[in-house]
């Protein structure tokens, strides 16, 4: 069954071909039958016969139809289908989809510990794609607090960011030596921007991510060697993002190194103020504001700093204290005579208001009414009416 929304151009939509690309399997594991399911009207039924069970179905695989599938499955049978599943991008869906549900649970919850049959499942797929690194790069990312807040309501970032921590820290015990053998293994060189060097960047990217983000400190111990032994900028930053990350001791003397050696490289230089942004506090942003190198005149500084802590550091933003509103506040309040279009843009962070928890919606509304007496350009002016509403 399919349904098409109204949109301004077409205000009665008419159902649309669909090629569904579907495949069957048994609980065994064993496919069935593939084929392509051809939706040429609102609704159609095709049944399959001579089975003595009722199969897992795997449905638009290859993303055969540009859609959002609605499909009636249980959670086991979905960690079974993932399981079993050999295309790709249903596999990851399916992964994807039992780790919100999953985080969820784990963030409403106190008491709650990370889904076992979840992170072996997890586990497994990525060492079975070991010869194809960039897709088991993605099977070791996590959805993001932006991400999970949209299925949250009300939303609360600091408790789906504590709940992404405590299922990084159960995956990297669960893969551990598949980290340090990723790791262990020397960096292609020389370096060429070429898809197959890139998909084993983004594996060694995803693994120092995954022990950087663990509370488990004995994953730290060696992050502080990755980042000295880093032969090109990718793994230089996320090793130095994983060292910000868990706060390692030794933090600071690589955040040193790495602006030594890159300080006369503006969009470089970026990254570093970025990596700090997306991984500390806002008192830690604010006393950036100062740094010699800091330029409220450079759009793109600001946004590596600001921007990037209002939008992608949604657990400090967001903090009940309104300590994040506050620097967001004190940002724009300088940036608006200077740049209204980045102004306007810094306000689009508030977006979220009213679906937060209702103390911190109660904080952001104050900085918004307080943002809203001052005398702003006309586009953040905009944004703020609108985002009021």
């Amino acid at each position: 069954h399919q349904t098409n929304p109204e949109t301004p151009a077409c205000k009665t939509p008419q159902p649309l071909p669909l090629p569904l690309r579907v495949a069957a399997f048994t609980r065994a594991g064993q496919k069935l039958e593939e084929t392509v399911l051809k939706l040429q009207g609102e609704k159609h039924q095709w049944q399959i016969s001579r089975l003595s069970e009722r199969p897992l179905l795997s449905v638009n695989r290859g993303f055969s139809a540009p859609v959002r599938l609605d499909q009636p499955i249980s959670s086991q049978d979905l960690l079974k289908l993932a399981s079993i599943d050999d295309d790709p991008f249903n596999q990851w869906q399916a992964l994807q989809t039992l780790l919100v549900e999953g985080l969820l649970k784990l963030a409403s919850r106190d008491d709650a510990e990370p889904d076992a049959a979840l992170i072996e499942a997890i586990a497994d797929s990525m060492q079975r794609h070991h010869s194809d690194p960039a897709f088991a790069a993605l099977l070791l990312r996590l959805p993001d607090t932006g991400e999970l807040m949209m299925s949250q309501t009300p939303a609360q970032p600091d408790r789906l960011a504590q709940a992404r921590s405590r299922f990084q820290t159960k995956l990297a015990e669960a893969l551990y030596a598949d980290i340090k053998q990723v790791l262990s293994a020397p960096s292609p060189a020389p370096f060429y921007p070429d898809a197959e060097q890139g998909g084993v960047r983004a594996l060694r990217s995803a693994c120092l991510n995954l022990l950087g983000s663990s509370q488990n400190v004995h994953h730290h111990s060696g992050l502080k060697a990755q980042f000295d032994a880093a032969e090109n900028m990718t793994e230089s930053l996320a090793s130095l993002r994983a060292l910000c990350a868990s706060n390692h001791a030794d933090k600071s003397s690589a955040l040193q190194a790495f602006y030594t050696q890159w300080s006369d490289s503006p969009l470089v230089l970026d990254k570093w103020f970025a990596v700090q942004a997306e991984t500390g506090t806002a008192e830690m942003v604010d006393t950036l504001l100062t740094h010699e190198q800091f330029d409220y005149t450079n759009p793109n500084r600001v946004r590596a700093l600001i921007g990037l802590f209002a939008m992608r550091n949604l657990a400090a933003f967001h903090k009940a204290d309104g300590s994040g509103y506050a620097l967001l506040c004190k940002v724009i309040k300088k940036v608006d005579p200077l740049n209204s279009a980045l102004s306007a843009r810094l306000l689009t962070a508030f977006e979220q208001w009213r679906s937060l928890h209702t103390d911190t919606q109660q904080k952001a509304l104050d900085a918004l009414e307080r943002m809203q007496k001052l005398s702003l350009s006309k586009p953040a002016q905009d944004i703020l009416h609108r985002t009021l509403g």
